[in-house]
């Protein structure tokens, strides 16, 4: 009989079932951008503190290089390699496709050199025993809180795509000094003598050994170096003598990563936890050769004031200009406590000059999203202001029923996918506390009317608007004398025009301006006519990109007009014959209001998108020019 304490740990594969190196288990984690990685390493370390019932999490990211043999359960791991790419070849005809042919040359290549980057994310929070490192390891089981638990239990495979072995290894110090380990790395099955393994492999001493557990970890002195040396760290730095580690050998630092790996952190970090920082619930440390960088309230405005805050693009997740307009929100807002029926909510407010009002959510100091029940498309009737709604663990049942209704990545909210029917009404009619409670709160928007010369009156309903001195636009040949001159008028049911037709007739008024903001672009307004329009007349209306009312400063010797979209006249969605399309195209460059007579107001609501090649800076002063034009009816 071999005694328990003399076994030594290694990488263990299980039996399973046929799986190959691009499986569907960790195909959704594959595509990740570096924000999702970062942002789950960050939330797993906040949770943990905040189950410690601490307020302040500190998660330090360290870069080193390390020899490969001091990789836990390396050699198991090059044999089981050795083994799975043999019989997947076999398996395929003697070939690996081509997705799995870049996984398995990933690992070759990792493994052809005597040392290796290893990446190490150490925290301060309530660490690992037995029972959280198993239901970490454990697709689909959580063992945390209701301070942390939700739907989906699969969170540590977000970091498998930031180690090009596909391995990553966990530590954890808890009470005591107990210190326990482990790891996961994804392959692909292989035969080993006669049994069917399966892709997944894990560092322990033994693993479905016992009926009454799935793993036997190494613990204390049976823990590799590469592990132990840093739960001692954290032991020795940590004011609780608590955290974790993740380790992810052969980091890759993810792949396409543009700029130091400095930059990608603090940023992911800043802009989904910017409200974390802001209540220095969180504070973030990167250390590499070159020394020790930190992001935390002392330093974030900055980080903002930064390249960050210009940023407008983030897949998935929010991008620098929107994290950094937030930020602003949580420490400059006002702040309200409000019932939501099944427990309170913070809500933030503050006023901003222009642009669409938003509403974003954050959860335990994570953004979550922008995109919320009872609260999307209103409040066209207020000053514009951005809002933002942060809910925490000990808020009551609300915490709960967001984190459930969250999908794997935490950036969006399923309420109907996740929650039972009466968690549904019950998250519904919080957010409907909330829109209640906006709608009481806020500013009514004043209107602003804007006088058209012997055809229409404009009133601005949502989004800021000036008015623009009359003066003809630039191209003569816009103005006309009412004829359409042509083009197919959107008979025959496609509303499919040559946009060339605008120039070839018609007379054309410019009512008014709105500054093209740099941020989301949505406006509504009332139009007034004055006069009746003859019955072989019809009213359209298009936007035109205008860089100020000095026709000689303007971008372009062309007229070029924005794409509109989501576009609602009385509250009915526009399509079909009623759009005006680019030629050729799908671009819709203008509406058909009909025959607009006296007494017929009409409310149009849209967004838009500027001409291709288009970009607006804050600096820039654009505007966006209505014109009204009077067309002969062609039906």
């Amino acid at each position: 009989m071999v005694r328990k304490n003399n076994r030594k740990p290694a990488l263990y594969f299980t039996r399973g079932t046929l799986e190959g190196f691009t499986s569907a288990g960790v195909q959704g984690f594959n595509e990740l951008n570096p924000a999702a990685i970062v942002r789950e390493l960050l939330q797993n370390s906040l949770d943990a503190v905040r189950e410690d019932e601490r307020s302040k999490a500190v998660v330090r990211f360290k870069l080193e290089s390390m020899p490969l043999t001091d990789v836990p359960g390396i050699d198991n791991y090059k044999d089981a390699l050795k083994k799975a790419v043999k019989y997947q070849k076999e398996f395929q005809g003697d070939h690996l496709p081509d997705q799995a042919k870049i996984v398995v040359d990933a690992i070759e290549n990792c493994l052809k050199g005597k040392n290796v980057d290893v990446l190490f994310v150490l925290d301060n929070g309530l660490g690992l025993d037995e029972r959280r490192m198993t239901g970490l390891l454990a697709d689909g089981l959580s063992v945390k809180s209701s301070a942390g638990a939700g739907a989906v239990g699969n969170g540590h495979l977000t970091a498998i795509p930031a180690s090009d072995l596909r391995y990553v290894l966990y530590g954890g110090v808890s009470d005591n000094g107990k210190k326990i380990a482990s790891g996961h790395a994804i392959l692909a099955s292989f035969f080993e003598k006669d049994d069917l393994m399966g892709k997944d492999g894990y560092y322990a001493l033994a693993v479905g050994k016992s009926k009454s557990k799935l793993f036997d970890f190494p613990s204390q002195n049976q823990i590799a170096p590469l592990i132990k040396n840093k739960l001692d760290w954290i032991e020795k730095n940590s004011e609780s003598k608590r955290g974790a580690v993740v380790i992810i050998p052969g980091f890759n630092k993810f792949r396409e990563m543009e700029g130091n790996l400095w930059d990608v952190i603090k940023k992911a970090a800043a802009c989904s936890f910017f409200a974390a920082i802001a209540d220095e619930h969180l504070e973030v440390i990167y250390q590499d050769d070159e020394g020790e960088r930190k992001l935390d309230k002392s330093n974030i405005g900055a980080i903002f004031e930064s390249d960050i805050a210009y940023e407008k693009r983030a897949k998935n997740f929010l991008s620098g200009n929107r994290a950094a307009d937030a930020y602003k929100t949580a420490v400059m807002g006002k702040k309200h406590i409000v019932d939501v029926g099944c427990g309170e909510a913070e809500v933030v407010i503050r006023e901003v000059n222009e642009g669409k009002s938003r509403i974003d959510l954050c959860r335990n100091g994570m953004w979550i999203t922008a995109r919320l029940p009872r609260l999307q498309n209103k409040f066209n009737d207020r000053k514009p202001f951005h809002c933002l709604i942060k809910v925490s663990a000990t808020d009551g049942d609300i915490h709960r029923l967001i984190r459930k209704s969250e999908g794997p990545l935490h950036n969006h909210i399923e309420a109907r996918k996740w929650l039972e029917a009466d968690e549904q009404r019950l998250l519904e009619e919080a957010f409907g506390r909330i829109s209640e409670f906006l709608s009481e709160n806020l500013e009514e928007l004043q209107d602003e009317e804007f006088a058209i010369d012997d055809f229409l009156n404009v009133t601005g309903l949502s989004g800021k608007w000036e008015e623009l001195p009359h003066r003809q636009p630039r191209t003569p040949s816009i103005i006309g004398n009412g004829n359409s001159g042509g083009g197919n008028g959107g008979g025959g049911g496609g509303g499919d025009r040559n946009i060339n037709a605008f120039k070839r007739g018609g007379s054309s008024v410019p009512f008014g301006a709105v500054p093209v903001p740099t941020g989301p672009r949505s406006y509504s307004f009332e139009l007034h006519p004055q006069k009746e329009l003859k019955e072989d007349i019809e009213a359209e209306i298009r936007f035109i990109l205008d860089e100020n009312i000095d026709e000689t400063c303007d971008l372009t010797n062309e007229e070029q007009f924005v794409k509109l979209k989501d576009i609602f006249l009385d509250g009915k969605k526009v399509s079909g014959r009623h759009l005006i399309k680019q030629d050729g195209g799908k671009a819709v460059l203008g509406v058909r209001l009909g025959q607009f007579n006296p007494g017929e107001k009409r409310t149009i609501r849209f967004n838009y998108d500027l001409p291709d090649g288009v970009t607006v800076r804050k600096k820039d002063k654009i505007v966006l020019r209505a014109e009204i034009v009077r067309r002969r009816n062609q039906l």
